[in-house]
């Protein structure tokens, strides 16, 4: 089974770098240091690990968002829709180019088999081949505008969970071409989020020998659980903190701005620890908040 990478977060006045090489992370003295056995234990949030970016493959404005977060989507399934006026102007003039110009050959095609004269029937065959000449281009612009009127629809490129997804406020807002749209993650690819508080001591020689620190989760009293080991420690701290590890969402991190607010940076640095899970049982889903233990000494 390929290794499930999870995040934890870390609250705290510490100040971390990377823990290979001559950077180590640098952690206040008066922290206190661990004891053998110590344990930190905090709740978490699941969620999706492995995800990739759904681009705009085409400016447009947005005029239907056809899924919801959370919603499984099957490879080339329609997620939204657009519109693109200057798109959808010039598929027109190019259809009307093309059948001008199939109308003329035909008519002078006609005029071609009627007349007699050599000199008429060379000048008709000129024509013609302009005529010719014209439709095709027209066709080449037809083709190249009803691909992009299709890219309007923007598709799913892979099968997964979408997420990430613009809300109805945003319909009738423009996109331009590359700009993030939404995630599609594989649902069996989980992480855990969790605020913690960095202990030294074992802890802090441990990372520095390079060796690993254990770390389990589970949802509620007796449901299912998950194991892993922290394998680095982050260069900088978190930007933004998720909605449900917010006291906005009912967690424990409080963010700036107030309840009224959306904002979601924290009052307090934010820290991300990645965990390289082990195992985990089938009955923990992405959305789920657990409880969190890390045990503050390594393993080999």
């Amino acid at each position: 089974m390929r290794p499930i990478r999870v995040v934890l977060m870390l609250t705290g006045a510490c100040v971390l770098a990377t823990i290979f090489g001559c950077n180590q992370p640098v952690v206040p003295d008066t922290a206190p240091a661990a004891k053998d056995g110590q344990s930190i234990r905090r709740p978490g949030l699941v969620e999706l690990a492995d995800f990739r970016v759904i681009e705009c493959t085409w400016p447009g404005i947005l005029m239907q968002v056809k899924v919801r977060d959370g919603d499984t989507v099957q490879k080339d399934d329609i997620l939204a829709e657009f519109s693109n006026t200057e798109a959808e102007s010039r598929l027109r003039k190019a259809q009307r180019e093309k059948t001008d110009a199939a109308d003329r050959y035909e008519l002078l095609e006609k005029q071609w088999t009627r007349t007699t004269r050599a000199e008429q029937k060379i000048k008709l065959e000129d024509a013609m081949r302009k005529a010719k000449k014209d439709g095709e281009a027209a066709w080449t612009d037809v083709q190249k505008w009803t691909e992009v009127r299709e890219m309007l629809a923007l598709k799913a490129p892979w099968s997964g969970i979408a997420s990430g997804l613009p809300s109805i406020e945003d319909v009738g807002k423009g996109f331009e071409k590359g700009a993030p749209f939404c995630r599609v993650s594989d649902p069996t690819k989980l992480c855990v989020t969790v605020p913690v508080d960095l202990i030294r001591g074992e802890f802090d020689q441990r990372a520095k020998e390079g060796q690993k620190l254990a770390a389990s989760f589970r949802v509620g009293q007796d449901g299912p659980t998950g194991q892993g080991r922290i394998i680095r420690l982050p260069e900088k701290e978190a930007e933004s903190v998720p909605l449900a590890l917010s006291t906005r969402g009912g967690g424990p991190i409080t963010v700036k701005g107030g309840a009224r607010s959306k904002s979601l940076v924290p009052q307090t640095p934010q820290f991300l620890i990645e965990i390289e899970v082990d195992s985990v049982d089938r009955g923990i889903l992405a959305g789920s908040r657990v409880d969190v233990e890390i045990r503050c000494r390594g393993q080999e």
